[in-house]
């Protein structure tokens, strides 16, 4: 299983020098198999990975998306096989994230887009389905996470080998829809790889909580209980810099050697492999 991150800034996208070796570009991953693939959330750096799959004359796409906030779809409009024929199935569970698809057909709609919903909606293919379902090789769990307006996280199972993906998840704030602590614990379990959202230090969270979003320093000491082999530390701050990154990332992976952990800052670009 190969999962490869097409952005991981939370907010809203950012550009310039100091944000260069982890990427501006907002939520957006891609995983492979050898007989599948999905795309979860298309946040900006969807653009990108449309581009190159226009290159290969791709035309047939899986979607999961955690939610619909605005920098998880905002990349949707520019993903460039839209307008060449292509087909994007859009997998969800319709009583925790309502109609996905008739909401992100919504971009598609002036004065804010040129163009407009009739003329892409027959791309769009919806699939409401009960989690946990396997497409292929690929075996896919779900479970609300804890942030306003509600949404999933998902677990991908393939060749014995776990990844979870639990981004915009609030540890220590119960939103509606949310699950406990020990509920998210168990879900993450001894997990090969665990990519969580970590958009503020505690210092930060003062001001932060309800917003949605972890500190990273209650992410870690999740990870740990949770015995997850690695930990991915996502959705940064738009406000984050490169040299700032860079200092939390050394002091965490100290820290996490200390107990046999991995952690990292996840980075646009970065294709990990389980």
């Amino acid at each position: 299983m190969e999962i490869v991150l097409w952005g991981c800034r939370g907010g809203i996208p950012v550009s310039g020098r100091e944000y260069v070796e982890f990427g501006g570009n907002t939520p957006c991953i891609q995983i492979k198999t050898p007989q599948t693939e999905f795309i979860i959330d298309a946040g900006t750096g969807i653009r990108e990975l449309g581009n190159m799959a226009s290159i290969q004359e791709k035309k047939n796409f899986n979607f999961l998306f955690t939610h619909v906030h605005w920098d998880h779809i905002l990349g949707l409009p520019f993903f460039r096989p839209i307008y060449e024929g292509a087909t994007l199935e859009i997998f969800y569970n319709f009583q925790v994230q309502g109609d996905v698809v008739e909401y992100i057909l919504d971009l598609f709609r002036k004065p804010y887009f040129p163009v407009e919903k009739q003329e892409v909606e027959s791309r769009f293919i919806s699939r409401p389905v009960d989690f946990p379902f396997k497409k292929e090789d690929l075996e896919i769990e779900a479970i609300p996470i804890s942030h306003p307006d509600s949404g999933l996280g998902y677990k991908f199972k393939y060749n014995g080998k776990t990844f979870v993906y639990l981004t915009d998840n609030e540890l220590e704030f119960n939103h509606v829809n949310s699950k406990s602590y020990e509920e998210y614990l168990e879900f993450c379990f001894s997990a090969d790889l665990l990519i969580h959202d970590a958009e503020y230090l505690s210092q930060e969270y003062k001001r932060t909580k309800g917003w949605g979003h972890s500190r990273m320093e209650a992410v870690l000491e999740f990870a740990f209980n949770a015995k997850v082999k690695s930990l991915g530390l996502f959705h940064h701050s738009q406000n984050r810099k490169d040299d700032e990154l860079l200092k939390l990332e050394r002091s965490f992976q100290l820290l996490g050697k200390s107990k046999g952990l991995h952690i990292f800052m996840t980075r646009q670009g970065q294709s990990l492999m389980l």
